[in-house]
This record gives structure tokens, sequence and C-alpha cells, in this order.
């Protein structure tokens, strides 16, 4: 569940934690905390799509079942877990994402 919910809502959780990192302010301590959980998930929301990728082809032997189905499923759902470039999708897809998200951010005034 919390695995479709950031693949899903990998483009929001993207730009939000771009935005709030390239605006930084350091007057509180609220706003020192809000800088380095920012950093925090940019760094980890940009390895998300490399992990995504060494998950799926190190295990695609084991993919189907169903333990390992009912606990990272939402990683390959609609996928043919038989085919290496099929599992490679989610990567793609994850990292379109991601540099439309830091063109976004970084290119604004272009």
């Amino acid at each position: 569940m919390l695995i479709r919910f950031v693949l899903e809502s990998y483009l929001e959780l993207c730009i939000c934690s771009l935005l709030n990192m390239m605006f930084l302010s350091k007057n509180g301590s609220g706003e020192i905390l809000s800088a380095i959980v920012a950093f925090c998930y940019v760094f980890l929301l940009t390895l998300f799509p490399i992990i995504i990728s060494w998950f799926l082809l190190r295990y695609r032997h084991v993919l189907k079942k169903k333990k390992i189905e009912r606990k990272y499923g939402a990683f390959y759902e609609d996928l043919r877990v038989e085919s290496e470039y099929a599992l490679h999708n989610n990567f793609y897809f994850i990292c379109r994402r991601l540099v439309f998200a830091y063109s976004l951010v970084f290119l604004v005034n272009f």
C-alpha cells in the first residue's frame, strides 16, 4: 500500500521536496528541520528508481511467489515478470518523473 502511494505520488513528492530545498530559510528551528527533511527526501527520491531496478532484477526469479507478491507486488503490478525489459518499466517511469521535477524547479528561468 505504501509502495503504491510512493509510486503514484512520486512527482508531487519530488517537486515539493525540491522547492523546499531551493527556498531554504534558516530562521527558526522548524524551518531548519524542514530543510533537513527536504534534503533527506531529495536524496531518497533520487535513489528510489535505482533501488526499484536493483530489487526487481535481483529477485526476478522469486517475484511470482505469493509471499513476495503480497509484500512487494506494487513494484511490478501488471508487468510480465518473465521479461527483463518489462521489469525496467518502473525505472523509466520514475526517472522521467524525476527529470521532469528537476526541470520544473531548476530550469524555471529559461
